[in-house]
């Protein structure tokens, strides 16, 4: 099995692994353990600071998190530049 999530994927994680009460965390390693002819998903996932559990890819466990709406902002509109007068220019010498 590939492992679906790559570091830095935000997830859903239940944490108590009953697959119910998911909680969002980020997946900070992600790799896959082969044992004979078996392949297992395995990711650690950061909730807090220092809060990071082991969790097996299973799809009642863990998620994806839902992508986060971007919204736009429209730049604030230009303030009308001054009109300034072009500059007179000196007098000729005289000579």
């Amino acid at each position: 099995m590939l492992n679906p999530y790559s570091i830095g994927d935000r997830v859903l994680v239940s944490r108590d692994l009953s697959g119910e009460g998911h909680v969002e965390g980020r997946v900070v390693d992600s790799f896959s353990v082969v044992t004979g002819d078996q392949t297992v998903a395995q990711v650690v996932v950061e909730f807090d600071p220092g809060d990071r559990q082991f969790v097996i890819v299973d799809d009642d466990v863990i998620q994806p998190a839902p992508a986060v709406a971007v919204v736009e902002v429209a730049p604030p509109p230009e303030a009308p530049v001054p009109a300034i007068a072009p500059p007179v220019p000196p007098p000729p010498l005289e000579q």
